[in-house]
């Protein structure tokens, strides 16, 4: 099961905000707690509170892990994509003749299409798709999976 980088950015964002109402709060309790532990009366002046240190720390952490998550969330699933796109180019110079095209042509999907695709958008036969996938299929540089009644062909 794949869960995209968005979502789990959008989750981390969402954790982060319910960790800073929880840090707020916590700031209120101690607050009010260092106001309610004076029994000079509301005349004495010598209520002060001061905010602890780890809650500066605390705060630094929910605020790197909310622009973590945003992020994740407005970069999201092309991070890998470059990578992917740049190897796939590499290797599709070292192909020639019906070979590349049917690589290209997966590439250009983003990596996956289906058999059935391959012979409509090349113009190739059924037969002669099926010879040129086992060829790149032999060379590890594509894989066949089986889903019903077609294939999908992915890039590795």
């Amino acid at each position: 099961m794949h869960i995209s980088a968005r979502k789990i950015g959008a989750a981390i964002i969402f954790a982060s905000f319910l960790m800073i109402l929880l840090l707020i709060w916590f700031i209120d309790t101690l607050s009010s707690m260092s106001r309610e532990s004076c029994t000079c009366g509301d005349t004495c002046g010598m209520v002060y509170f001061e905010v602890p240190p780890t809650f500066y720390l605390g705060l630094l952490g929910v605020c790197l892990l909310l622009f973590s998550g945003i992020y994740l969330t407005v970069k999201g699933d092309s991070m890998g994509e470059t990578d992917n796109k740049k190897r796939w180019m590499e290797r599709l110079e070292k192909l020639g003749g019906e070979e590349e095209t049917v690589y290209k042509l997966i590439a250009d999907a983003g990596g996956t299409l289906f058999q059935t695709e391959i012979s409509e958008k090349t113009g190739l036969s059924k037969v002669k798709v099926t010879r040129v996938l086992d060829k790149l299929e032999s060379r590890r540089l594509v894989e066949r999976r089986r889903r019903g009644l077609v294939n999908i062909v992915v890039l590795k």
